[in-house]
């Protein structure tokens, strides 16, 4: 294929990327554009029942345009059917068009109506009406040795060598293997000023792509005296990002390294949750509380509070997220409002 634009990304939910591209390819078929989705039984890919031939020479990208944990796309190229002369719509020269996939809202509705969500189905067809909802990925755990000084790895002078680590995380239709991860580093609770993760503090993905670490699952890099604060994410094969790993600090001193794990799942909770009004924080009694925000399942800023009971009486039902300030860290907590 010549002068050609590929985007990949798991487009029907089963685990596996497909393929969006648009160029010239040989044996007399010329300029094409196709969505093609990959299918584990044969190793190859088959054509989408999307027909996006219209559309020539397009740029061509993969991302989750409404926000709704599955992707979408857009396409911007010459419009095959161009006649200057036409007045029945095909004068336009070019087209700018996007693809919002539903098939996330779509298995939510056959849920409701039947029960449970409905099984996976490896070749999407909208005639089919099966649709499969594409959960996040479980988040990465982090043990006691997250965070190893290298006495024997050479760096700048001025700063110290590092490896942080974290283990496999899981998910419902990537392999374990074809998930990426995004780390977050900064010198300050919830901070990312050293390293980015590209992801919002729910860990809804603001880029479509593979996370900054790809698929490792441990990462070096040197820095200078100091504290600092980290976690990882795992990302699937559709870009949906899981929540973000327990909150962990390091301190790189001149006699060596000394870490702090903030355990959310053990030192933090909040009660009741499920609520239909208040929620009460609690943290351990040698940490201070300084403030807690809220943010809504698409990771806008909802409110900010300073006491650790809280109601939620005027709210909407549907999940949120306390991001919880404490002295001896920060963490995010979900919360489901009835």
């Amino acid at each position: 294929m010549r002068q050609s634009k590929i985007d990949l990304g798991d487009f029907n939910g089963d685990g596996y990327s497909d393929l969006l591209y648009s160029g010239i390819t040989g044996g007399g078929a010329g300029n094409v554009t196709k969505l093609s989705e990959f299918n584990p039984s044969t190793g190859g890919y088959i054509d989408s029942a999307f027909d996006v031939s219209d559309i020539q020479n397009a740029e061509v990208e993969f991302g989750d345009i409404d926000g709704d944990q599955d992707l979408d796309f857009v396409i911007v190229g010459k419009n095959k059917n161009y006649d200057p002369n036409s007045m029945n719509g095909t004068n336009d020269k070019f087209i700018f068009r996007t693809y919002i996939n539903v098939r996330n809202d779509s298995a939510e509705v056959l849920a409701s109506t039947t029960g449970k969500k409905s099984s996976t189905n490896k070749i999407f067809s909208p005639k089919l009406a099966v649709y499969t909802i594409n959960e996040k990925p479980s988040v990465p755990s982090l043990t006691s040795d997250s965070v190893k000084f290298l006495n024997n790895v050479n760096s700048k002078a001025g700063t110290y060598p590092v490896e942080l680590s974290w283990l496999e995380a899981s998910d419902d239709h990537t392999p374990s293997a074809g998930l990426t991860y995004a780390i977050k580093i900064g010198t300050t609770p919830g901070s990312e000023n050293i390293m980015s993760a590209n992801a919002n503090v729910t860990g809804i993905r603001k880029l479509s792509e593979k996370g900054n670490v790809e698929h490792n699952k441990k990462w070096r890099l040197s820095l200078p005296l100091g504290i600092y604060y980290w976690s990882v994410q795992a990302i699937d094969a559709s870009y949906s990002g899981s929540e973000f790993s327990v909150s962990n600090k390091f301190e790189i001193t001149t006699n060596g390294l000394s870490t702090e794990s903030f355990n959310k799942d053990i030192l933090v909770t909040a009660f009741p949750n499920p609520t239909n009004d208040i929620v009460t924080v609690i943290i351990p009694k040698d940490y201070v509380l300084e403030k807690i925000e809220m943010y809504n399942s698409l990771g806008q800023f909802v409110r900010q509070y300073t006491k650790s009971t809280i109601s939620l009486q005027n709210l909407a039902g549907g999940n949120y997220f306390l991001k919880i300030y404490t002295s001896g860290g920060i963490t995010t907590k979900k919360i489901i409002k009835l």
